[in-house]
């Protein structure tokens, strides 16, 4: 029996989703893919810090931050007219080729000696946001908007599952090999990523030979369809709001951790340095994440898209934050706030990411390759760098508390939600004119079936 047989693959995912017959062989390889992806990101991720911080400290990594977001629009310009040259699968194959030849660079040129912890912070800060945005373009032309609904919560579980997995891993061997090791096997997983994309069938063919018969391709068109496009540009907004926001609480827990660990050192509460309490604190911190979220992914997020929408998927993570937010300003416990940044978080990898990934179907090709590229890379490292201007400006040159930004985020979650209600309206408006085209485009991709 072939591996790739429809019945088993099925019969586990329905345990999550909608999975319909001829549909389990894809949905699980994409999953598959999405899983090695993230295990690779996640093993990885201890090299860029350790690199990062023994070569330069803090305030080099705070340096490396910046120059990874000018790097990102020098790059996705770039990527969006390679997206337009090449076939969807081809496409796929070369990005990844391509960041297995960097990962390769960096092995033998920190093996050689090279200074390499400034371009792999900025490469590795590349390669997290601009692969797993690759995926989705790529999964996305296999899916209308119905089947996205019914499928991308069930694969976006091989997300979620690979984060945590990925965790685990880099703690149990970060410590006992090398970083150039751990690189060399990050290259090898990734090869191992891809390979789904050999096996499965290219359907998605069609939509992109119509794609690649309009006009001339352009260097910044990524910009020029969010900028043209309202529904592209709440999104982006969107985007660059929430990882902003989230960014800002990230910032907090950091201080409640250190606020928390000196009260208990004069208690005589803590007999352990400080190191081992705040990595303590963080290790317990992202397993609980990882393992909530797998779960809201694999058992909750298919259904509640299903049942409620995709409008209120993308609206309830910036409600919690709005109301989670203002109930630590009444009561700034530290149990309350990781309870609250548990939950934001899990639910930001599992629900909120999956009904991004569902708002991107009903748009054209490029909107999905070069648009996503624009919003998902740039305006999420946007996020990072409007955070550390907020703390600098704020605590470092208004002297405020940490604790005033909480009402600055509360401010800022309430136009979130703002941003979200146009959003949901601008979606509304895109399924309306798309649903109107379907006949006309089902029988442009027939004509060129039969020539």
């Amino acid at each position: 029996m072939s591996f790739f047989n429809d019945t088993l693959p099925r019969f586990v995912l329905r345990l999550g989703a909608d999975v319909r017959p001829g549909e389990g062989p894809r949905v699980f390889a994409l999953c598959f893919m999405l899983f090695t992806l993230m295990v690779t990101a996640y093993v990885l991720k201890p090299v860029r810090e350790e690199l990062i911080l023994v070569e330069g400290g803090a305030e080099y990594k705070s340096y490396a931050t910046a120059l990874q977001a000018i790097f990102l629009l020098l790059l996705v310009p770039v990527y969006g007219i390679m997206s337009r040259r090449f076939a969807t699968r081809t496409f796929m194959l070369a990005i990844a080729g391509v960041c297995v030849a960097v990962f390769l660079l960096f092995v033998v040129g920190g093996v050689a000696g090279f200074p390499v912890a400034m371009p792999f912070y900025i490469w590795y800060g590349t390669y997290g946001v601009l692969m797993v945005s690759q995926f989705w373009a790529y999964c996305s032309d296999f899916y209308d908007e119905e089947a996205g609904k019914r499928l991308f919560g069930i694969i976006a579980f091989g997300a979620t599952s690979g984060a945590m997995v990925g965790a685990i891993v880099s703690k149990i061997l970060d410590a006992e090999l090398s970083a150039y090791y751990l690189l060399f096997v990050g290259a090898l997983m990734l090869v191992v990523a891809v390979i789904p994309v050999w096996i499965l069938p290219s359907s998605a063919a069609l939509k992109t030979e119509l794609a690649q018969r309009q006009g001339v391709a352009q260097l910044f068109n990524g910009f020029r369809l969010v900028a043209s496009s309202k529904f592209l540009l709440y999104l982006a907004i969107f985007t660059l709001l929430f990882n902003w926001l989230n960014s800002m609480g990230e910032f907090l827990v950091s201080v409640l951790i250190e606020y928390y660990y000196d009260l208990d050192i004069q208690a005589g509460d803590v007999a352990v340095s400080k190191n081992a309490y705040i990595r303590s604190f963080y290790s317990d911190y992202y397993l609980i994440i990882n393992v909530l979220g797998t779960a809201i992914q694999f058992f909750v997020v298919s259904r509640f898209i299903g049942f409620f929408g995709v409008r209120l998927a993308m609206i309830f993570v910036p409600l919690l934050t709005l109301f989670g937010y203002t109930f630590i300003a009444f009561m700034p416990i530290l149990l309350i706030f990781k309870i609250i940044k548990v939950l934001e978080n899990s639910l930001d990898y599992s629900l909120l990411s999956t009904a991004k990934q569902i708002l991107y179907l009903p748009t054209s090709r490029e909107a999905r390759y070069e648009a996503r590229a624009v919003i998902e890379t740039i305006c999420m490292r946007l996020g990072d760098v409007l955070q550390g201007l907020t703390v600098f400006y704020l605590i470092g040159v208004l002297a405020l508390e940490p604790r005033n930004l909480l009402w600055f985020i509360i401010i800022a979650s309430l136009v979130l939600v703002g941003v979200v209600i146009v959003l949901g309206s601008e979606y509304k408006k895109l399924l309306s004119k798309t649903k109107v085209n379907i006949e006309d485009d089902s029988g442009d991709l027939k004509n060129i079936a039969k020539e």
